[in-house]
């Protein structure tokens, strides 16, 4: 059935030539941890958590003021968007026995936990101006996929950052 002309149903696409868009910011829920919601630039110390779930709960971009900040949310913050069940505790456990005596985040007990699981992977920590600088592997993957070239393009531009930002927070499914 074709629509009418004069339907008061059916937007026109001249409607809407002056509606403003406002930036949308995700609000934190139930089932999501209140750093993945935070401004990297005001945050600048991130953590990228893949677990089991395809989306939700605990998947994407985490962002702390330092590293202790991100090493305490490893130890405590992280699990009730996890769950609460038998493989939950065992990797809990591994994350606090590997922060028992640091508040340090480092490649090697990172690596050490993941070869023991696959349940909850912390697969980037950095600093935020390490991702719009392309500053190490991930980044500069992440950063080249985001502009669409085969090489990474540091990010100057407030404009593109702030796309950028929009852009990780796909990561979390």
């Amino acid at each position: 059935m074709a629509s009418q002309p004069n339907d008061p149903t059916i937007l026109r696409r001249d409607h809407l030539a002056n509606v403003l868009p406002f930036p949308t910011k995700r609000v934190a829920g139930d089932d999501t941890p209140p750093s993945s919601c935070r401004d990297p630039r005001r945050f600048p110390y991130g953590l990228l958590v893949v677990e089991r779930r395809i989306a939700g709960g605990a998947n994407g971009f985490h962002w702390f003021s330092n590293e202790a900040e991100a090493a305490h949310f490893l130890r405590c913050g992280l699990w009730p968007f996890i769950g609460d069940d038998e493989t939950a505790e065992q990797v809990r456990s591994l994350y606090v026995d590997a922060l028992r005596s640091t508040s340090r985040i480092e490649d090697d007990w990172l690596m050490e936990v993941s070869e023991q699981q696959d349940a909850v992977l912390v697969i980037w920590h950095g600093l935020f101006d390490t991702l719009i600088s392309a500053g190490d592997a991930f980044a500069a993957g992440t950063l080249a996929g985001f502009q669409g070239n085969a090489c990474a393009v540091p990010l100057t531009c407030n404009v593109d950052i702030q796309d950028f930002i929009r852009h990780l927070a796909s990561y979390r499914g």
